[in-house]
C-alpha cells in the first residue's frame, strides 16, 4: 500500500508514496539529496498521514458503501487529485459509484 510499505524515488530524488503521486507536489515526502531516506520514511508528514489513515473513516459516498471493506477506498492518489485530500471518496474510477449513479 502506498506510503505504508512502499515508496518511489523520482529521478530528481523526491520520495513519493507511489508513482501515482508523481505530479502531486503536496504529496512529495522529501528529497534523498537533502535528507536520509530513513528520516523521510519514518518522520515525514506525507508518509505519516498515509500510515495513520483508516479507510473506515472515508468521507463521501465511501462512508456508507458496502464495498469499502474490500476496496479500502481504492487509490489515495486518485482521491488526492480529485478532492485535494485522501479522506474523501470515492476514487473517480470506482465501479460501485458508477453502478449507484446509474442504477
Amino acid at each position: 500500500m502506498a506510503g505504508k510499505d512502499t515508496c518511489f524515488i523520482k529521478v530528481n530524488g523526491d520520495v513519493i508514496p507511489c508513482p501515482a503521486f508523481y505530479d502531486l507536489k503536496d504529496w512529495h515526502g522529501g528529497n534523498i539529496e537533502k535528507q536520509k531516506l530513513e528520516y523521510i520514511w519514518r518522520d515525514d508528514k506525507t508518509f505519516d498521514e498515509l500510515r495513520r489513515f483508516d479507510y473506515a473513516n472515508l468521507k463521501g459516498i465511501c462512508g456508507s458503501c458496502s464495498h469499502v471493506n474490500k476496496c479500502q477506498g481504492r487509490c489515495p492518489a486518485a482521491r488526492a487529485r480529485a478532492y485535494n485530500n485522501i479522506k474523501t471518496g470515492p476514487d473517480p474510477a470506482c465501479p460501485a459509484e458508477y453502478f449507484q449513479i446509474h442504477a
